[in-house]
């Protein structure tokens, strides 16, 4: 990174390390983040160190039919096939709408029949005899 006179030789040097070690890009980056950068351009070596997945999200149209419905309703029965299947198979949505008021989820739930979609599935034995 700092004692060589030409950047194309050490390009697949860097390629071959940096680009497929993250200990390595990480140590790279804390001795010098700046010259990094600039191999990154130029040597076009992309960082293995993956960052985690963005979270799911409500979609906002579904978080505003989730609010106009829980809120801004005069008949919960038009509103429990949009809770059915906006919170009966969204986790983040369903996730929203307890954020937003988890009594009248609760509610909902009991009313419309709505399956939490982020419980996962459990089995109860009954008995000894199962074994």
């Amino acid at each position: 990174m700092f004692n060589t006179t030409s950047i194309d030789e050490c390009c697949p040097t860097f390629q071959s390390i940096l680009g497929t070690s993250c200990p390595c890009y990480k140590y790279a980056e804390d001795l010098d983040n700046q010259v990094l950068i600039t191999l990154e351009a130029y040597c076009d070596v992309v960082t293995p160190c993956r960052s985690p997945p963005p979270k799911p999200s409500c979609p906002a149209s579904d978080q505003e039919k989730v609010k106009t419905c829980m809120f801004n309703t005069t008949s919960i029965d038009e509103c429990c096939p949009t809770f059915n299947s906006i919170l009966g198979t969204s986790c983040p949505c369903y996730k929203y709408a307890e954020d937003l008021d988890n009594q009248v989820l609760i509610t909902l739930e009991s009313y419309c029949d709505v399956n939490n979609p982020c419980n996962g599935v459990q089995v109860i034995k009954l008995s000894k005899d199962d074994e």
